[in-house]
């Protein structure tokens, strides 16, 4: 029979399935800690790319949300590893809009001149 004043032995406790054994006496163990996710590159790329679209006349947006959409793919086939998923929703999202809206001045700009040059004749 054990001494309920006797102290719990001390020292490193042995791992099993992702907990830590505690000695006995003490409460369950916590998880052991995983190492964190690192965040995707290309998604980093594809919200500076979207944001630079509006000093490009929406050229970089464009290429900010395809490599936005890969960054998705790379992110959702490694969940476990990799993170930036909001980042790479952001550039993505960013990216077509500034794309679009720098689509829609494109075409205003050719309106415009088509506008003139009629007047003209």
């Amino acid at each position: 029979m054990t001494n309920p004043h006797q102290q719990p032995p001390s020292g490193p406790t042995p791992v099993q399935q992702g907990h830590v054994t505690p000695p006995p006496g003490y409460p369950q163990g916590y998880p052991v800690p995983q190492q964190p996710r690192q965040t995707e590159t290309t998604a980093i790329v594809s919200l500076v790319l979207s944001v630079l679209g509006t000093a490009t006349c929406g050229a970089s947006a464009l290429a900010g949300a395809i490599v936005g959409r890969v960054a998705l793919r790379k992110i959702r086939a490694h969940p476990e590893v990799l993170d930036g998923e909001g980042i790479a929703k952001g550039g993505l999202i960013v990216g077509w809009i500034i794309f679009g809206l720098a689509a829609l001045v494109w075409v205003g700009y050719a309106v415009a001149i088509g506008a003139a040059i009629w007047m003209e004749t």
